[in-house]
Order: structure tokens, then sequence, then C-alpha cells
């Protein structure tokens, strides 16, 4: 039996299927506030904030004896320095403190990619909001500031000009940073990134054994992920992998795993398209979010997840041989396409049912995840959505055309809390 210690946030569903494996003994580390979603007789370790890894290490020091564990795992990107430390603390298999930080922390990772020769946007650090101006000179206008520490693109800011940094929206965006009201909230420091004038966004998906990627594929986002605060549906879809795109996104991401030290785990890898050619975006050691794990799987059958899961405790997971290959055996199986629907805060009076979609062409799944008398509210970030489509394209049906009659099939009501109380 493994002795396994799990670093969690709110990652319900993963942390209910380690709970009921019945080859592992589970520790689970985690905030107070997460405790209500774990089964009476759980085992845990509290911590105040899972953002500073030495807590987790002490934790798990007093619930435990340190040499009965074998393995560590991170079911969430905040939780995944806290595991990193645990490992190298205890000499536990899998990617050390150090690897996990320069898949994490974007200050580290620009670092490893520059002095790795690869593309990309020049940066600069503020520790806080007094330092953001000088920052800001350094890299030059427009800007991007996003937290350090954090996935997904929310508390990401477009600075254009010195004169936006007196506005009230950014100022209010920095007292968030400043004041973050959970520990789930970003915070300062910030990286501040020389904008870069997008044509298109990629996705690059990956397993990493003994430093050998052993699976990858790429993919396009269907707009640039600072598009996705504009509404409407987001997400991506693979591309075919012999394109030249595809080809020069997997070679950014093989020398992205060898900048960061990565030997063992899944990937999550961002690339940009300027006119200047591709620039390495962000890295990150866990399976990407959104409808990317389900579109893989539909793809060739290649679970992320499960992925991850056996490479942190060391067993070996079976790549699918028939990448690509369709459902249905069709000879032109087509692109697949996941698209996300946002959510809007608030009570939901309408939205759209997944037989709605099904007689548009193309259309393989639906996952509708709110329905009337939902309530959405809380921390909300790119992640956050109402439902899910996917799709594969054909012949003459190309992924703008799925796109847009998905896009024209949805519809959603939401009433601010306190009309639905009234």
């Amino acid at each position: 039996m493994k002795h396994v210690i799990v670093t969690n946030t709110g990652n319900t569903r993963q942390a209910r299927q380690l709970a009921e494996r019945g080859d592992l003994r589970v520790l689970f580390v985690t905030e107070p506030r997460f405790v209500d979603q774990y089964p009476e007789g759980t085992e845990l370790a509290l911590v105040d904030d899972l953002n500073v890894p030495e807590a987790a290490t002490a934790a798990v020091t007093a619930a435990r004896q340190l040499g009965e564990f074998t393995h560590v795992l991170a079911l969430s990107e905040r939780a995944s320095q806290a595991a990193g430390h645990l490992r190298s603390h205890l000499g536990l298999p899998g990617p050390s403190f150090d690897t996990v930080v320069n898949c994490t922390d974007k200050q580290a990772m620009k670092q490893r990619f520059l002095e790795a020769g690869l593309p990309t946007a020049r940066h600069a650090v503020a520790a806080d909001a007094a330092g953001l101006a000088a920052a800001l000179r350094e890299t030059g206008y427009p800007a991007i500031v996003k937290p350090v520490i954090g996935a997904g693109a929310d508390a990401t800011e477009v600075i254009r000009s010195a004169a936006e940094l007196a506005t009230p929206a950014v100022q209010a965006y920095l007292d968030r940073l400043t004041h973050p009201a959970t520990t789930s909230e970003k915070a300062f420091p910030v990286v501040v990134e020389q904008y870069l004038d997008v044509l298109n966004e990629y996705h690059c998906d990956g397993l990493v054994a003994d430093g050998r990627v052993t699976f990858v594929r790429v993919s396009r986002y269907l707009k640039p992920v600072l598009g996705y605060g504009e509404g409407g549906v987001f997400g991506s879809h693979l591309l075919d992998q012999d394109s030249a795109e595809a080809a020069a996104v997997r070679e950014l991401h093989e020398r992205a795993v060898r900048a960061v030290g990565l030997r063992d785990g899944v990937t999550h890898f961002e690339a940009l398209e300027t006119a200047d050619g591709f620039h390495a975006g962000e890295i990150a050691c866990r399976p990407g979010g959104g409808g990317i794990r389900r579109m893989l799987q539909l793809d060739s059958g290649f679970d992320t997840w499960g992925a991850y899961i056996a490479s942190s405790f060391g067993e070996a997971y079976e790549v699918p041989a028939a990448a690509g290959a369709s459902d249905s055996g069709a000879t032109d199986p087509g692109l697949l396409v996941e698209m996300l629907f946002p959510a809007v805060r608030g009570t939901v009076t309408a939205i759209s049912a997944a037989e709605d979609f099904t007689a548009i062409p193309g259309v393989i799944e639906v996952d509708m995840r709110l329905t009337p008398g939902d309530t959405v509210g809380g921390l909300m970030d790119s992640s956050t959505v109402s439902g899910l489509v996917f799709a594969r394209t054909s012949a003459g049906r190309d992924v703008a055309a799925v796109v847009r009659d998905v896009e024209a099939a949805f519809h959603m009501e939401t009433a601010a809390p306190e009309e639905t109380a009234a």
C-alpha cells in the first residue's frame, strides 16, 4: 500500500476518487475552510495558508511519522509548491521544489526560459503597488500585469500608458492584489510583461517520462486567452499535428521542458504567435483545465489526470496508440473542438439544455454545468463555466462554422441575488 500526501485546495472530485482507492492511505493537506468538502473520517493535516510551502511540511510533520510516506501529489496549482517542498524535504520521487517553482512562479519560469534561449516576452517584477511604475518603465507600454503565482487569466490587467496607473479601475485592481480577501485570491508580487500583438495562442499538452516527452498534442485557442473577458464562447481545438504550426509549438515545448528541469509528469504549455514568430508563454506541470482533458480523451483516449496521478505515484501510464483516431472509425475524423460557455454572477433564471445543441452538425458531447435556480458567486476565473460542448469538424465545415452555430444556440439569463430575493 502506498502512503501518500495529497496537497489540495478545492478539487473535491479527484480527492474523493483518491480517498476511495483501496491501495492508498491518504493524508490530505488542506486549509480549514475546505474541511467541509471531506467526508467524516478523512485524515487531514491543516495549514492556514497553502501558499506557504514550509507550513505544509510542518503540518505533515506534526500529523504523522514522516518515514511512512512514499509519494506526494498536488491536486491544484496553488498546492503544487507545497507538494514540491514536501518531496524535497522527505526525499520522495517526483518534481522537486525547485522544479515546481520553475513551473508555477512566473518570474523563475521566465528566467529559466531566458537562460535556455527561448524567445519570450521581456519582463520585470514588482513586489507591491509602489514598485509597479518602475517595472512598467523597464518593460515599456503597453504591458501585461499578472500575479507571479497563480493559474488562469483572472487578475490579469493590460496597462497601456503611465496615465492608466492613476485610473480608478487600475487602483481597484492594485488594491485587490494588496489585500486579497482569501488565500485563493491572487496577490502581489506581480510579473510585468511586454505586451505582444498576438495573432494566435496555442496550448501544448504532454507527458514527460524520465526526461523524455512521450506524448504531446498541440491545440489552438479559439481566441487569445486575454480575450476571454470579452464574453462569448471560448475554448480551443486540436491542430493537424503534421502542420508547421504544431511542429513549431512542439519544438518550443521540448525546450521549455528542459529549461524548467521537469523529468516526470504532465505539462500544459502555452505559446504565442506574433508577426515575428512563436514565443514561449508559460509552462505548468499539471493538467490543463476547462475542456482540454475531455478533448484529449475524445481524440486519443489520453487522460491527462490519469497520467498525472500515475506519474506522481511512480506508476506506468500506457500512452494510447490510436492518437487522432475517430470514435466512429471514419476515415476523416476532423478536428476536435472544445467550447466553453462563460458563467455570470447571479442566479440562473434560464439557460440552454443539452438537447439544444445535439442537432448541430459535428456536436458529439454536451456537458451543461448550470440549470435554472443555480447561483454563481465566490471566486471566479477563466475556468468558471456554465457548460461545455465538444464537436468534430468535417469536410467542408471548419472550426469557425461549428463555433458560430454552437454560440448561436446558447442562451442564459441571470438575475442579481437581490432581485431573486425580492
